[in-house]
């Protein structure tokens, strides 16, 4: 049970940084287009 608890967790934790990641990748790219135009 804890070894199930303990992947689960580190599958969320590894969705949450893939999320954050691709959302800073996203707001650098508006700033960049933003400068850039």
């Amino acid at each position: 049970m804890e070894i199930s608890e303990f992947s689960s967790g580190l599958f969320l934790t590894q969705t949450l940084i893939f999320v954050l990641i691709a959302f800073l990748i996203f707001l650098a790219f508006k700033i960049y287009k933003k400068y850039n135009q």
